[in-house]
């Protein structure tokens, strides 16, 4: 995922409306005919309003201001609003030419590529500046660790990466999440900040943020006892400021709803990192 490309263009798209705004406020209102610029000034306790404006008469063009009264508050109004959009004319025309000209051709692993795609014989001479997306990734992976033992399972399930697992759903998710292109590790534990040790359903790295994900699912949400302990378990996720939609991603399931995998394929779509070109 290209967060950052996507916050460009989601700002581009923000100055367009507001362009788009202007434009019609512009052709609704004529906000030109009044010249020069509200001036603002304080005599004791109160607030006077001036229209301020250069004398073309004058060789020197000297500014000019004439004081507005109560009964000129819509004059008031129109120049400050005519300041206003002015302003926001100049900023928004300068911020579209220079979102446009920074999302022309840009790619926030172009660093990475100048790297990847080197001949392999070339990679193994170069030391790249900094640590690639997939590198960060397999240093991840190559940390080992001791998963919780599965007893007391009646039927053996296994993933496509020859992996065992404790329901169908697992299963299905595990490759999903392979056929993705997102690795995972399934049950790796973590220690949290009070000491309690868990094993997340999927653990995730992401490289371009440099934070473990986490998913689980809650399979058996009709039986009350479970539910309670689902609530609970998420609770000890966000006592160490792990926070449900950011990095702890859950899925449901009862004996009436099944997983639902249109739900599954957003999350993975927009919070997990895919090694898939």
């Amino acid at each position: 995922m290209d967060e950052l490309k996507n916050l460009l263009n989601q700002l581009l798209e923000k100055y367009k409306k507001a362009a788009l705004v202007l434009e019609k406020w512009d052709s609704a209102i004529d906000t030109k005919s009044i010249e020069g610029h509200l001036e603002i000034s304080k005599s004791h306790d109160t607030y006077q309003f001036y229209c301020k404006q250069k004398d073309n008469k004058e060789k020197e063009q000297k500014s000019q201001k004439r004081y507005l009264g109560r009964n000129e508050s819509e004059v008031v109004r129109q120049l400050a609003q005519q300041s206003y959009n002015q302003n926001a004319s100049v900023l928004i025309s300068k911020r579209i030419k220079q979102l446009k000209k920074l999302l022309e051709g840009f790619n926030s692993d172009e660093l990475d590529l100048l790297y990847d795609t080197l001949h392999p014989l070339r990679k193994k001479l170069v030391q790249p500046l900094l640590p690639t997306n997939q590198q960060k990734l397999e240093s991840w992976k190559s940390q080992s660790f001791q998963s919780k033992p599965i007893r007391n399972v009646q039927e053996s399930l296994y993933t496509n990466k020859n992996e065992r697992v404790r329901s169908k759903s697992e299963k299905i998710l595990a490759d999903l999440f392979s056929a993705k292109g997102v690795d995972y590790q399934y049950e790796r534990p973590l220690i949290l900040p009070d000491g309690l040790r868990i094993y997340p359903d999927f653990t995730f790295y992401h490289p371009e943020k440099q934070v473990e994900i986490y998913w689980e699912h809650f399979g058996m949400m009709d039986v009350p006892e479970y539910a309670n302990n689902a609530i609970r378990r998420i609770a000890c996720y966000e006592s160490a400021q792990i926070y449900l939609g950011e990095r702890l991603l859950v899925t449901f399931e009862t004996s009436q709803c099944t997983l639902n995998l249109r739900s599954a394929e957003a999350l993975i779509q927009r919070h997990l990192w895919s090694n898939q070109t």
